[in-house]
């Protein structure tokens, strides 16, 4: 199947802003799965656009052209920020399979808990129910099924790539407008709000999701969105509001029960060796 190019893809787009009838009803031409993925198509389309925007103010070399891409971010900010609160079932948890517990578990390893101060949080129930298979574990193994793996897919694709574009457009939008604060030079500018408390707080929630899944999948532990969630959009953030407040600690005991997971295990701790690196950095950038 031809592929467009996400070079093309967004030339397109931009046409589409003049009056262009479609004479010949292009969409049925597309031959592809429908619905057509519109978190994909964002991945490719929202850096293009903040490039876009950028370069016609950089064309245009004034302050009128500055104000106006301060306007234009604004705008896509009301709609990344209602696209973030739109996906509330990614919020959910992904239940595993018993058998995939199973096989992520060692042999005759023995029943674990979790004894620090967070440990009456609502995480208790998956260490618990984790347990409870490892004993089981003990006496069958499983492997993994193709159904698992299709699973595991469906939950974390979506996921990834809503995180992946908050943190294209937060992290981009937010060294812009330093940039245009200094072009602007107008002591009385105020960059508007790239991300409220509930889309900060609900985008934890959906890291904390695949952060639940990455002990038993390795592929959610590299997911992109993930790791640009935690290196980017995190030290980024002016944590000291206490509304915000829920999201830094829910993410913060789950990588406390990440990494007390981890090392506990030593298939775990093979599988997962880079994301001691990597969580590190975001530690150090924090």
């Amino acid at each position: 199947m031809v592929q467009i190019q996400p070079e093309s893809l967004f030339r397109l787009l931009l046409a589409l802003e003049k009056d262009c009838p479609d004479h010949m009803s292009v969409l049925d031409l597309v031959v592809g799965d429908k619905p057509l993925k519109a978190l994909t198509i964002l991945e490719m389309v929202i850096p293009r656009y903040l490039n876009h925007l950028k370069q016609e103010t950089t064309k245009k070399d004034n302050s009128t052209a500055a104000r106006a891409e301060v306007t234009a971010i604004n705008s896509l900010a009301v709609a990344v920020r209602a696209l973030v609160m739109c996906c509330e079932s990614f919020a959910r948890n992904m239940s595993l399979p018993q058998r995939y517990l199973e096989a992520s578990n060692t042999a005759g390893s023995k029943p674990t808990h979790n004894h620090s101060i967070h440990s009456l949080t609502m995480d208790d129930r998956e260490d618990s129910h984790a347990s409870r298979h490892m004993e089981e574990g003990r006496r069958k193994t499983y492997g993994q099924e193709p159904d698992d793996l299709e699973l595991r897919e469906e939950f974390r694709k979506p996921r990834d790539s809503l995180l992946s574009v908050s943190a294209e457009f937060y992290t981009k939008c937010h060294a812009r407008l330093k940039e245009l604060r200094k072009i602007l030079a107008d002591p009385a500018f105020r960059p508007p709000e790239l991300f409220d408390n509930k889309a900060h707080n609900r985008l934890a929630e959906v890291a904390h999701t695949l952060l639940k899944l990455a002990p038993y999948d390795p592929l959610t532990m590299a997911c992109t969105g993930l790791q640009r969630y935690m290196l980017e959009i995190l030290p980024n953030t002016d944590w000291s509001h206490e509304l915000i407040r829920p999201g830094l600690n829910l993410i913060l005991r789950r990588l406390d029960r990440l990494f007390t997971k981890i090392s506990k295990k030593s298939a775990l701790r093979v599988r997962h060796k880079l994301a001691k690196g990597s969580f590190f950095c975001f530690f150090s950038n924090f």
